[in-house]
């Protein structure tokens, strides 16, 4: 949700701020021009008690203050380090902003750190910051925020523009630049890495089918937001596949390996003691398994790749019901990442709201009735979701079984040498000895393995979590049987896409947090 970073001055400052918290989950950062503890010399600048009781009831409402340094405005200030203050003030508002909204009457302001001083400052590291050949990929870190100013005052009705007049336009050209390459990045690393071109038609045409059948296309506006959603959605749901793919395997092969590796050990050691050659296969496979994990560690498929990718399909469909039903998603939201990396996957935010930025979709009045909606989100959504949900607890059950089965064959077999063994049946050095031994040591090691995978899935907790959201996606379902009005369903509809999100991204952190490590 949305930060508003603000000094709290009378006028716009306060104008803003209070619009953005009226949203929830919003928060405020107030930037005094003053230290803490002189707040009242501040205060005392505004025009009226009643101002003050307004600032003083916003700036409780801040969870973070900024003061500047001590030595710049001193407890006892002349006016020049009083100008100095509101000078930092306005220009660390910018420094902790993406984006800078300034309304705006294109006068001088009435003392230093005004708004006129603030867009001349910021104008003028946009000179700085800009070669004499522009990028051609700017970086928005490297540039001013991005600047909307809106015009009041003047004969004319006030208007908003982007502030990006050459050469004042790093800013808005690198917020475009990184927008645009996201989405496009997306399509570049399925292209790149995953399927052909030429495949991502019928995927598109298949997600279609699954948002919304043929029957649901007569409707101009549902489908110009399916055309508008499908196809993104269908590349990101192919790249998060094929992403976890590569996790999976990368680990059962890790785990394969390393018990190859013993059994190897094992028959260099007791069976074919002369083959010395099949200590180079040990060392292979045990280069192999480091190699493994070093790759998973640079590529990161589990928590870079698998993660986000997935968490933006499943927003892009949650987006297409929210859309239908009126309601436009938040485009502000935590995707999360490394503590290496925190904002490793702040593009999945950014791709996002470049979706949903194409095309006037989300913009549209709702002109189709309740009941198709209601039997669309019914059917398509809330019972597609149940349908997948009882499917995987299912499938991941029937794997968490089919692992303890083998285990507990591994197991038993284990026992059953170690009795033979015990009770000297053959000869110390005959052939069926030989097999007891290495049953001792392979049996194990493959036990390792089937423990390492089944820990790495944790097929039975998966499968509850499963269960449990089958059963809330199965109240969820009888709850829109029961609505009417398009309101009441755009409000539903809310609760179940904030309800589904937050499990996808609670899930996703859980199995990120299951990267590919060597055990000993």
């Amino acid at each position: 949700m949305p930060t508003v970073v603000s000094a709290l001055a009378e006028g716009a400052d306060r104008i803003v701020a209070k619009l953005v918290l009226k949203r929830n989950g919003s928060s405020l950062v107030c930037v005094l021009p003053v230290a803490e503890k002189n707040v009242s010399t501040y205060r005392a600048d505004f025009t009226s008690d009643k101002s003050r009781e307004d600032f003083d009831e916003l700036r409780g409402q801040a969870r973070r203050q900024l003061e500047p340094p001590p030595d710049l405005v001193p407890a006892e200030a002349s006016q020049e380090q009083r100008d100095a203050g509101y000078l930092w003030a306005g220009q660390e508002v910018a420094r902790n902003s993406d984006v800078i909204i300034a309304i705006w009457d294109g006068e001088q302001g009435r003392g230093v750190g005004g708004t006129a001083d603030l867009i001349r400052w910021l104008r003028d590291r946009d000179t700085d910051k800009r070669p004499e050949a522009a990028p051609e990929e700017p970086v928005l870190e490297e540039t001013a925020p991005l600047r909307i100013i809106v015009h009041v005052g003047g004969s004319r009705k006030p208007y908003a523009d982007l502030d990006d007049a050459a050469p004042y336009d790093m800013a808005a050209a690198a917020a475009r630049s990184r927008l645009r390459e996201d989405l496009a990045g997306l399509n570049t690393f399925n292209h790149k890495t995953y399927k052909p071109a030429a495949d991502w038609q019928r995927r598109a045409d298949r997600a279609m089918d699954d948002l919304a059948p043929a029957d649901y296309r007569q409707w101009p506006r549902l489908n110009r937001i399916l055309e508008q959603i499908a196809p993104p959605l269908a590349r990101a749901d192919q790249a998060a596949i094929a992403s976890q793919r590569a996790f999976v395997w990368s680990s059962y092969a890790l785990f394969g390996f390393t018990a190859l590796a013993t059994i190897l050990a094992a028959l260099q050691a007791i069976v074919l003691t002369g083959t010395w050659e099949l200590t180079l296969g040990e060392l292979a496979l045990i280069i192999a398994t480091v190699v493994i994990v070093a790759a998973e560690r640079r590529w990161k498929n589990n928590n870079k790749h698998w993660f986000a990718y997935r968490y933006l399909a499943e927003r892009l469909r949650t987006a297409y019901y929210l859309l239908a039903v009126g309601r436009f998603p938040n485009t502000d939201f935590d995707v999360g990442g490394t503590t290496e990396q925190p904002t490793q996957n702040d593009w999945v935010r950014r791709a996002f709201t470049a979706v949903m930025s194409q095309g006037d979709a989300g913009q549209m009045d709702v002109q189709e009735d309740p009941e198709t909606l209601n039997e669309l989100i019914r059917k398509y959504w809330v019972g597609g979701q149940l349908k997948y949900f009882e499917r995987t607890s299912k499938k991941m059950m029937r794997k968490h079984h089919i692992v303890r089965g083998i285990l507990y064959g591994v197991l038993g077999a284990t026992i059953i040498a170690a009795l033979l063994h015990s009770l000297r049946i053959w000869s110390f050095h005959s052939g069926n000895t030989e097999t007891l031994i290495m049953f001792a040591i392979c049996l194990p090691a493959v036990a390792g393995a089937l423990s390492n995978i089944r820990s790495l899935r944790d097929f039975s907790r998966h499968a509850f979590r499963y269960t449990r959201m089958a059963a809330v996606m199965r109240w969820y379902l009888e709850k829109f049987g029961e609505e009417s009005s398009i309101e009441d369903l755009g409000l539903l509809a809310e609760k179940a896409g904030s309800l589904l999100t937050a499990e996808t991204r609670g899930w996703l952190v859980e199995v990120s947090g299951h990267g590919l490590e060597i055990h000993g």
